[in-house]
């Protein structure tokens, strides 16, 4: 009786798990047609080792008939590629004003663009904090000591924190190899 009830409440847990991360991808596609910002990332080299920087160029625009001000949390993100056991996500959350290193109690920063105007930053992801996507920790090991390597999908998501509302807009995926 007793493995029967933790049977269910991992049945519970799984489909609680798969229903949260659909429902997110969800918004996510939806939301992106109503802001007027756009990402785009490219990546200097895409084989990524330890001996070498894996710098990228992050490009944010505004392309709104108007200026646009937002709360964001910036981010990289690492998909597996392929996995027999379901695909593994890693991210690494930066702060928009350097491209450091983001700390746990920072509050969202503040992304304010003019009418066609853009930002840019140049990142060394090795040097960034990064953890798994779906973790109660915030990021704090190196790429090369979570991440195992493997081809993955990049990309840089900014998160547009609006109260209880979020949005998240992203740049198109490119495929990175980690050694």
């Amino acid at each position: 009786m007793l493995m029967l009830s933790k049977i269910s409440d991992l049945i519970y847990f799984v489909t609680i798990t798969f229903l949260v991360s659909l429902a997110h991808a969800n918004v996510a596609a939806e939301d992106k047609a109503d802001v007027n910002i756009r990402c785009s990332v490219a990546i200097n080299d895409y084989e990524w080792t330890r001996i070498k920087s894996a710098k990228v160029h992050v490009k944010i625009e505004n392309f709104a008939k108007e200026s646009e001000s937002f709360m964001v949390i910036p981010s990289f993100i690492l998909e597996e590629s392929r996995s027999e056991t379901g695909k593994e996500a890693y991210w690494g959350p930066i702060n928009l004003r350097d491209g450091s290193v983001r700390k746990k109690e920072s509050k969202p920063d503040t992304l304010t663009l003019k009418e066609g105007e853009s930002r840019t930053l140049d990142i060394d992801v090795s040097k960034l904090n990064w953890e798994r996507s779906i973790s109660a920790l915030w990021p704090f090991q190196s790429l090369f000591s979570i991440v195992p390597p493997g081809q993955y999908k990049f990309y840089f998501e900014l998160e547009i924190v609006d109260g209880r509302n979020s949005k998240r807009v992203r740049s198109r995926e490119a495929m990175v190899t980690i050694k």
